[in-house]
């Protein structure tokens, strides 16, 4: 099983709106996470709020100044552990210190992305296989 997430950035004129952008704009990996199952919880949060109806997986969501502080905070409050799922794929880990440095570093780095007149987005992909017998 698994999941890997991304960040990356794009010039903001490639924006098309918050779940697609112009792919014709060259566009820059900022961040990776394997199996941070809790920020790809709090992700979800944000793009079933925005509207998002899909199943989250393999969706892109622009993240937002705004989106980030929130993030950020959320991180550092310990608000972050309340979106965990537990379960078949998500499994049942406590939350690391490196999930937590991880989310840390991101909201730096998104912020860098803003200074420069970047857009970031959030990408996922989940697989798992179910063997039967």
């Amino acid at each position: 099983m698994g999941l890997d997430q991304w960040a990356f950035s794009t010039k903001n004129k490639a924006v098309l709106s918050r779940f697609e952008y112009n792919q014709d704009y060259k566009d820059d990996e900022i961040f990776y996470w394997r199996k941070n199952r809790f920020l790809h919880n709090w992700m979800e949060e944000l793009y079933q709020s925005l509207g998002g109806k899909d199943e989250f997986n393999m969706k892109i969501i622009q993240i937002l100044p705004e989106d980030i502080d929130r993030l950020e905070e959320d991180t550092k409050s310990g608000k972050i552990k309340e979106y965990d799922k537990l379960g078949l794929f998500f499994g049942e880990q406590p939350f690391e210190d490196y999930e937590y440095s991880s989310i840390i570093e991101f909201c730096k780095i998104a912020r860098e992305e803003f200074k420069k007149g970047n857009a970031v987005f959030y990408e996922s992909w989940y697989w798992y296989i179910i063997m039967w017998r």
